[in-house]
């Protein structure tokens, strides 16, 4: 008998402790689902109609559109933000901002795949100051702006600058 209340003395314990574990997991998720807040697009899904989520990887934060179908409907696409700068290549189309694989932003013309021109660097509306060049749009390289078409630096206006 006095095996008996020993075994259930230990299984209480061992409750307790499962108990306290178990508790202390679903404060840790619950934190984990407040700050994973799903954050609707406009868009809607292609392949059913359904509304799009803005969601990232989970291996580098890389954010792109998910159907809300998932796992049913697996349609994904990239975020694709729409400048206002002409592409200094081909002239005709603006830039986007795009995000690589790794989570690194850059721009790259509209008219993708008829002109492949990208940069990792800002573009600004500015012109260029060679006479023979004279490009619309300029990159953000520090604290100066190059011409990706004539490959000349100048220096940046006082306007752009940013203070410290």
């Amino acid at each position: 008998q006095m095996i008996g209340i020993y075994i259930y003395r230990l299984r209480k314990k061992q409750i307790k402790l499962i108990n306290e574990k178990l508790q202390e997991l679903t404060k840790k998720e619950d934190e984990k689902l407040e700050d994973e807040i799903e954050e609707y697009s406009d868009e809607h899904c292609p392949e059913c109609e359904s509304p799009m989520i803005i969601r990232s990887t989970k291996k580098n934060g890389t954010k792109f559109l998910g159907c809300s179908a998932f796992p049913k409907c697996k349609t994904a696409k990239p975020i694709i933000t729409e400048t206002n700068h002409l592409c200094p290549e081909c002239k005709n189309r603006t830039m986007r901002e795009l995000q690589g694989a790794k989570g690194s932003i850059y721009y790259g013309c509209a008219d993708y795949p008829n002109c492949k021109f990208n940069s990792r660097y800002k573009p600004v509306e500015c012109k260029c100051l060679n006479e023979e060049c004279k490009a619309e749009t300029l990159f953000v390289r520090g604290n100066s702006l190059r011409c990706e078409i004539c490959k000349s630096f100048q220096e940046m206006p006082e306007s752009m600058k940013i203070s410290k």
